[in-house]
């Protein structure tokens, strides 16, 4: 008899598990079942003035934009994305950014926004006016005179860190004015990367008046220059050079 009743238990104690399972299953069919789009396959962020770049890799072609959330979520930005190739990433540019470090959460979207991918994440950093603020110029140095072909030089006196380029303004002998020449740092450099070339202006005398300014890239990716103000200098008492 005992035996008989141990057998009633179980058998309802079976019945109403199956009841729970049952109920738990018919509750997720009428919820549905969840379907995510693809997130992106991979993303870089480039840095930049108070806004960054993003590339990105996505091979699923139902995806049409990409909402970013940044600020703990707080702000947003939705932006159209396209399908890629390995080769060919995609790209869009947020704005409006305080300069700082920022986490980045994209979630991608189809065009009807009925559907979401999870959340991909990625740091970046924007810079501003903090950066623009603490660098500084450099100066010239080692003025000299080619008396073949002819043309004045200087060296850079000081080569700072993240500096890649120098612009000069100048007036030449016969009152033309030069403005803006570019001076790429690569340029400047031997193979062991020693500033040793010096910086040649045509037309020049032996007493002359130049702007020079330093051009910087915080990062070697960064999307914008950062740029000191121009500074005056006069050049005189050139060293010959008989060449």
């Amino acid at each position: 008899m005992k035996k008989i009743n141990y057998i009633l238990i179980a058998a309802v104690s079976a019945l109403c598990a199956c009841s729970d399972m049952n109920s738990l299953h018919d509750k997720y069919l009428a919820d549905g079942e969840t379907i995510y789009l693809a997130r992106f396959d991979s993303v870089k962020i480039y840095p930049g003035k108070e806004r960054v770049k993003v590339l990105y890799w996505l091979s699923d072609p139902k995806v049409a934009t990409t909402t970013a959330m940044w600020n703990m979520d707080r702000e947003s930005g939705e932006y159209e994305v396209h399908k890629t190739t390995p080769n060919n990433p995609g790209s869009f540019i947020i704005t409006g950014l305080d300069e700082g470090s920022y986490s980045f959460n994209f979630y991608n979207n189809n065009a009807e926004h009925d559907l979401r991918s999870i959340k991909y994440s990625v740091t970046a950093i924007s810079y501003g006016d903090s950066y623009q603020n603490a660098i500084i110029n450099t100066s010239p140095t080692d003025f000299t005179y080619h008396q073949m072909p002819d043309k004045y030089s200087f060296k850079i006196k000081t080569r700072y860190e993240n500096a890649v380029a120098y612009e000069v303004c100048y007036t030449k002998i016969d009152g033309t004015k030069v403005t803006d020449l570019r001076y790429n740092i690569a340029d400047l450099c031997d193979e062991n990367d020693n500033m040793i070339y010096p910086i040649m202006l045509e037309g020049g005398d032996d007493t002359m008046e130049i702007q020079l300014r330093t051009v910087y890239h915080p990062e070697s990716n960064c999307i914008d220059e950062f740029i000191t103000s121009y500074e005056t200098y006069t050049l005189s008492d050139p060293n010959l050079v008989l060449e």
